[in-house]
C-alpha cells in the first residue's frame, strides 16, 4: 500500500511510541534521512542517471566538473564502436604513484578532488588523453550521477520510491527515530525488519534492471591489489 509523508509520519511516531507533536515532527526528520539512507544502498534503476560531458583536451589532465555535478557515480568515454568505456575511481595516493606525470594515452582511471573554483571538484584523468586517443575515440568524456530523492516537507508528498518500499521507509525511519530517543532495543528490531525488507527489495531491483550497455571496463596498470572492479556499469553486486 502507498502512503504519503503525513501517513507515514502518522505511522512511525506510532512505532516509536511518541505521537506527540514532537515525536511527528521527529518522524518527518527520520522519514527523509530513512529515503537518503535506502538511495545510498544501491544504484537503484528507477532513479534516472543525470548525464553531463566534458570536452578533453589532448594532454591536459584536469578539468573542472560541470554544474550540478556533485556526486559523479560512473565516468566513460566511447570506444569506435560506441561501446562505453568505463575508467575506474582513484585515490589521491595510487593517482600520484602510477598516473602523474606520464606520458599522455588512453585514460584508464579519474581522480576527483575539490580544488577549483570555491572548491568546486575537478576531475583527473590518468593518464591524460592522448591526440591519437582523440582522434580514435573522439574528445568527448561522459560523467553520470543518479538523480537525487526528493526531500519530503508536505503531508501530500509521496516518497521518491515505488509503493513497495513503503514498508521498509517506515521500518527503518522508526529505527533512526528510537535510536535518536536512546531506545535502541527497538531501534535494533526496526533494523532487522528493515534488513529483510531491503533483501527483498535489493533482489527485485536486479531483477528489473534491464541490461542497457555492453561495458568495458578500462585497464592499465595495476593500481587496485585486490580491489573489486567494476564489470556491471556500476551497479552494487549482492
Amino acid at each position: 500500500m502507498r502512503r504519503n509523508y503525513g501517513e507515514i509520519k502518522a505511522r512511525v511516531s506510532r512505532l516509536c511510541d511518541n505521537v506527540s507533536d514532537d515525536g511527528v515532527t521527529r518522524a518527518g526528520e527520520s522519514i527523509n534521512d530513512a529515503q537518503e539512507y535506502i538511495q545510498a544502498e544501491r544504484d537503484w534503476s528507477f532513479l534516472g542517471a543525470l548525464e553531463q560531458t566534458i570536452t578533453m583536451v589532448a594532454s591536459t589532465a584536469g578539468y573542472d566538473t560541470p554544474d550540478g555535478m556533485y556526486s559523479i557515480q560512473r565516468v566513460y568515454y566511447k570506444g569506435t564502436d560506441d561501446t562505453p568505456v568505463i575508467l575506474m575511481p582513484c585515490t589521491d595516493e595510487d593517482y600520484l604513484q602510477y598516473y602523474d606525470g606520464r606520458s599522455a594515452g588512453d585514460p584508464t582511471v579519474y581522480m576527483l578532488k575539490d580544488e577549483g573554483a570555491n572548491y568546486k571538484s575537478r576531475i583527473y584523468l590518468g593518464v591524460s588523453p592522448s591526440t591519437q586517443h582523440i582522434s580514435v575515440n573522439g574528445s568527448t568524456l561522459y560523467l553520470e550521477q543518479y538523480s537525487q530523492v526528493t526531500e519530503l516537507t508536505l503531508d501530500s508528498q509521496y516518497p521518491s520510491f515505488p509503493y513497495d518500499f513503503t514498508k521498509a521507509i517506515e521500518y527503518l525511519a522508526a529505527a533512526l527515530m528510537c535510536q535518536s530517543q536512546g531506545d535502541t532495543t527497538q531501534a535494533s528490531g526496526y533494523m532487522s525488519t528493515y534488513q529483510l525488507l531491503m533483501n527483498k527489495l535489493i533482489y527485485k531491483d536486479i531483477a528489473r534492471y534491464p541490461e542497457q550497455f555492453s561495458i568495458r571496463p578500462q585497464t592499465g596498470p595495476n593500481p587496485w591489489r585486490g580491489r573489486r572492479s567494476r564489470t556491471d556499469y556500476g551497479r552494487r553486486s549482492y
